[in-house]
């Protein structure tokens, strides 16, 4: 007879038990994120696509809108070339535009999960399978991280790659190996990279979890480190003309020429403006959840706090500059949630069940997700260039367009060629006299709904709805969020024949 080792069977049912927990909180991010992709289309900043994609499709095809960034070389080429990639590899399955950017978009989103797999781990860590599923799953369902997670946007990539590096050298404060150590320093190094103006937080995690120990820990650190961040400057001289180029050159042109002084200078504490608008009422409640949680991880809240406060010190503000701190602040706010519920628990056992806790907390959370999601705020960002998006599609499938004009219509508030097949030109025109003498160059017009489109060769096709506008006062300087007024639809004009180019 075999004898059974019953503590070895416990063990091995708990394990089973944690990775189908860990597989269930995944897949119910993934469901999340993918209908968010497909039934809200959206471009929440010109950024993801002028900035990366826009510059892989160029890279496979040749065509494509050069921003002012890439003709004075500020930017790296890692991650547009890293999407040029997937777009040669999904034209195996087909060359049309939906094609390349269902692969990039559905890669996003895998790699958005990347987060929720930290938060379920470092609660597992902390407080063993209760936790691990409630911090799971409060970053598998937080409004932002599902919104943000098909986002081509370097800030986006870059905070699921520091979540992984924070993860590997900080698991509950526990000691790491050299291994893990140099694991976590090229995943630093890729963080960089992608994002170098991480570069505050990034020291402030490794000098917390290296302390003094220069050998043991920091030196497998920065040698791991130093691969991507070498490459990277390898990277631009090969493709700019000088070593980390698009960092050097990137600060000088921002800082002492004041470029970056041209867009959105906004006040310091618009940061966390930017947290109160798009929370809301759930604001407070957040916050105090975090600093609860952040008892048990300080390193995590340290580095949040540092992307927040370093981002307050520059002049030009974005919501998408702190997108990595936020699943951080939502890993710690599952943190926080769960020490709510060990004090409840403590409190009123045994009436009081653990299970009927981590539902009710489950519940909780996602009230809160939902009622952000369908908040005027998020309704403006989930519809925010839905019009351009629906027009562009549409011409892309038409075979018969050659040529679109943009009438009215500013290029960077398009996808430009990327969302377009092959074999289209775009055209801006900035008045009805252009486009009269260029007519033959183009059979399709993209204009709102109000534009006057001269001539009797073009009749109108179709128009779409464009979400939402943001009110402003009188003085046009404070946005106001909590009202929005429909945006003026975006309509196509047609005519017959073919393009002179």
């Amino acid at each position: 007879m075999i004898a059974v080792c019953r503590p070895c069977t416990a063990l091995s049912q708990e394990k089973i038990a944690t990775n189908a927990a860990l597989v269930a909180v995944l897949l119910l991010g993934l469901i999340l994120r993918l209908g968010v992709t497909i039934e809200f289309p959206n471009i929440n900043h010109p950024d993801e696509i002028y900035q990366t994609i826009e510059q892989a499709r160029r890279l496979t095809t040749g065509v494509g809108i050069i921003p002012w960034e890439f003709e004075r070389g500020i930017r790296s080429w890692a991650l547009p070339g890293f999407f040029a990639g997937l777009m040669d590899l999904s034209r195996l399955w087909g060359r049309t535009p939906d094609n390349y950017l269902a692969v990039i978009y559905t890669f996003m989103d895998f790699v958005s999960l990347i987060p929720v797999t930290c938060g379920f781990l470092w609660g597992l860590r902390v407080f063993g399978l209760s936790g691990a599923i409630l911090v799971g799953f409060v970053t598998a369902t937080w409004a932002e991280l599902i919104y943000f997670a098909p986002h081509t946007l370097t800030e986006v990539a870059a905070g699921s790659v520091l979540a992984s590096a924070l993860y590997i050298a900080y698991p509950d404060r526990r000691e790491v190996g050299a291994r893990r150590l140099f694991a976590a320093g090229v995943l630093f190094g890729i963080t960089f990279v992608l994002r170098f103006h991480l570069a505050p937080a990034i020291a402030v995690a490794v000098a917390c979890v290296c302390e003094l120990q220069v050998r043991r820990r920091w030196i497998p650190v920065l040698v791991g480190a130093s691969i991507p961040v070498l490459a990277g400057g390898l990277l631009d001289a090969v493709t700019w003309q000088y070593p980390f180029q698009s960092i050097w050159l990137n600060i000088w042109v921002n800082l002492y020429e004041g470029i970056s002084n041209r867009f959105a200078v906004l006040p310091w504490f618009y940061i966390l403006g930017f947290l109160g608008y798009f929370w809301g009422g759930a604001f407070a409640f957040i916050v105090c959840l975090a600093l609860l949680g952040g008892r048990r991880l300080p390193l995590l809240l340290g580095v949040a706090a540092t992307i927040l406060l370093m981002h307050s010190l520059i002049g030009h503000k974005d919501y998408r500059f702190v997108y990595p701190a936020v699943p951080l602040i939502a890993t710690l706010a599952g943190i926080g949630t769960v020490e709510v519920l060990h004090a409840l628990w403590d409190w009123v056992r045994p009436g009081f069940s653990r299970g009927y806790g981590v539902l009710m907390a489950m519940g909780l959370w996602s009230c809160v997700s939902v009622s952000l999601l369908a908040s005027a705020p998020f309704q403006y960002l989930l519809l925010h260039f839905s019009g351009e998006l629906a027009a562009f599609r549409t011409l892309s499938q038409d075979s018969g367009v050659c040529g679109i004009a943009l009438y009215g219509v500013d290029v960077y508030k398009t996808p430009g060629y990327t969302y377009l097949r092959q074999g289209i030109k775009l055209y801006e025109l900035n008045s009805a006299d252009q486009m009269l003498a260029e007519e033959n160059k183009f059979n399709a017009i993209i204009g709102e709904n109000s534009a006057a489109v001269p001539g009797q060769s073009f009749s109108l096709s179709g128009c779409f709805d464009n979400g939402y506008q943001i009110r402003t006062n009188q003085l046009g300087a404070t946005r106001t969020f909590r009202r929005l007024d429909p945006a003026e639809p975006i309509c196509i004009w047609r005519r017959r024949g073919n393009c002179a180019w």
